[in-house]
């Protein structure tokens, strides 16, 4: 794992970053473990909580379009009734 950190925080967030990166290579949990030289565990821990973080970001981001103008207004006009 690179040392050069300030903060824990900057370790983990890199971490993850990396975690998406070498999944979307195709490496599986084990694999991305080795790589990083961290246990099987906490790449379990980080893809559970960037997944929490990808439904929230989705979630607050549907609610924003709904209550967007253009949507409100589309809606008004009758449009994607069987949608939401």
């Amino acid at each position: 794992m690179n040392s050069g950190f300030k903060t824990k925080s900057e370790e983990i967030e890199w971490r993850r970053y990396k975690i998406i990166e070498l999944k979307s290579q195709g490496l599986d949990q084990r694999e991305i473990a080795h790589a990083l030289h961290v246990s099987p565990t906490t790449i379990t821990f980080d893809l559970q909580y960037l997944r929490k973080e990808a439904r929230e970001t989705t979630q607050e981001k549907i609610l924003e379009i709904q209550d967007s103008a253009p949507m409100k207004k589309w809606l008004a006009l009758g449009f994607g009734k069987n949608c939401m």
